[in-house]
């Protein structure tokens, strides 16, 4: 899982992918996130991307999964940050 945005060998934690977290531009309100496969820019707020969605996406929240509801005439627009997906702490070797 090394690309020129992630090295996983200089983190601490087992990394078990990577997933991107939606929220509302004008209100910041917190949609959900979708998971992806490999980074396609920097993480966190370095990397964010704005969107404007068209069609309905889903999203998870927890354990449930949402549904963005967007139209051609009620086009709804969210902000993207991709994040790390972490496991467990690494042992450190001495």
């Amino acid at each position: 899982m090394n690309n020129e945005f992630f090295n996983a060998a200089n983190f601490e934690w087992e990394v078990l992918g990577f997933y991107e977290e939606l929220l509302d531009s004008d209100t910041n309100k917190v949609y959900g996130y979708r998971l992806v496969a490999e980074p396609d820019r920097p993480l966190g707020s370095a990397g964010r991307k704005e969107y404007t969605l068209t069609h309905p996406i889903t999203v998870r929240r927890g354990p449930k999964e949402i549904v963005i509801k967007a139209t051609a005439q009620k086009p709804v627009r969210v902000r993207g940050m991709l994040q790390v997906l972490c496991g467990r702490a690494k042992r450190k070797t001495v």
